[in-house]
């Protein structure tokens, strides 16, 4: 997006127009240190919580405090003389995590020294299930060869890199042509592939879902704690608006959440959708006593 902003001139912020400069700062001071791939991610989920801002806003909401503290919520909302912490999980696809890779190739190719990378047009095939903290140094290793070598082929451990549409020139094997074609097939969900995805991809140790779950309980967030789950559908998914809000209500039952869970999803030409799930006010006492507890 930089890129194009400085080289090309063209505007990517029309969506963040009108943001108070103060959330902007306090946003932007979360950065620390974060360099290149940590950094793009990191950038990536600040914009978000700019645009659910923006929602809440129209929906009535009014920033309470804009300074962010340690283990504070990210936004701090009230309504109505009423209080509202929201708290913005974001969950990313590999289609994101993988553009992240083509803007390292696009950067690198503003050097003279890289013009190659300007003569065709490279296609990523990530050789693991999914970019990781664990994994992204060795991609970037690897595409990092793959720039010194200037040849139009690589084949790694992590990542294969040739020109788009020629995975014949990396191999005949029918087997990995097979999975390789199988990557672009776009596959409608039904509810119990759907209700699989959504569990292993939020709840678990340090998933959002589960995030959210754990910071509901917190003393400070008591009767007035929102979650928001940000998430991308993966541009080989599709679903029904009725199956998504189907399967999130059946995860919110059987974990017994007692907070408003607000479920945003968007993807590549798909719709994007917005519902909240509600609890009620017999969860919200239950949860206060289960706060006092653990206080």
């Amino acid at each position: 997006m930089f890129i194009k902003h400085v080289i090309f001139k063209s505007s990517f912020l029309n969506s963040y127009d009108e943001l108070p400069e103060n959330l902007i700062i306090e946003g932007m001071n979360e950065f620390n240190n974060l360099k290149g791939y940590h950094f793009s991610r990191k950038l990536h989920s600040l914009f978000v919580e700019f645009l659910i801002y923006k929602k809440l806003y129209k929906l009535g909401f009014r920033i309470n405090t804009f300074k962010r503290i340690n283990g504070s919520c990210d936004l701090e909302m009230i309504k109505g003389c009423k209080n509202f912490n929201f708290e913005v999980k974001f969950k990313e696809n590999d289609n994101i995590q993988i553009s992240r890779l083509y803007d390292y190739l696009d950067g690198f190719s503003l050097l003279p020294i890289n013009s190659f990378l300007r003569e065709n047009h490279f296609e990523i095939n990530l050789l693991v299930e999914t970019i990781t903290d664990s994994n992204i140094k060795n991609i970037l290793i690897e595409i990092d060869k793959f720039i010194q070598l200037q040849n139009n082929i690589y084949i790694g451990s992590f990542v294969e890199l040739f020109p788009a549409g020629k995975y014949d020139l990396i191999t005949n094997d029918i087997s990995k042509r097979s999975l390789y074609l199988e990557k672009a097939i776009i596959k409608e969900l039904n509810f119990d592939e759907l209700y699989s995805l959504i569990n292993n991809l939020f709840i678990g140790n340090k998933k959002h879902l589960t995030k959210l779950i754990e910071k509901s309980l917190r003393p400070e967030n008591k009767n007035n704690f929102n979650g928001c789950l940000v998430w991308t559908i993966p541009f080989h998914s599709t679903v029904s608006e009725e199956t998504v809000k189907k399967v999130f209500r059946k995860i919110y039952k059987e974990n017994n959440l007692s907070f408003n869970l607000h479920i945003f999803t968007s993807g590549i030409v798909k719709d994007e959708m917005y519902f909240v799930i509600k609890t009620n006010i017999f969860k919200k006492v239950c949860n206060f006593f289960r706060v006092l507890v653990i206080s």
